[in-house]
């Protein structure tokens, strides 16, 4: 990004993702369509927000952890971890009722 230019993503999240814990453990509110813009300035300044929310670069980068998986060559971030697989699995059979 160039100093004095905002980048924006909107992103559609779907509910299958469980992903309204998270919103609200990260004090946000939760929406289908959720936006994400950071600012930054011709001083050097940045700002994020989520839904029009002021937050944190570090929380930016846990929402980033849940919205984006990264495969490269050598190297995958989410798809080894146990917690990952249940939640294909139970996105796959439907069972997100049934998870506690």
């Amino acid at each position: 990004m160039n100093p004095g230019s905002v980048s924006s993503k909107a992103i559609s999240l779907s509910r299958d993702y469980n992903l309204q814990d998270l919103f609200n453990s990260l004090d946000l509110d939760y929406e289908d369509t959720s936006l994400i813009r950071r600012e930054l300035h011709a001083d050097g300044k940045s700002r994020a927000f989520v839904n029009d929310t002021p937050v944190t670069l570090q929380t930016l980068k846990v929402l980033g952890e849940k919205l984006i998986d990264i495969h490269s060559q050598h190297a995958t971030l989410q798809i080894n971890t146990e917690s990952f697989q249940l939640l294909v699995l139970d996105t796959v059979a439907q069972n997100q009722s049934f998870v506690i």
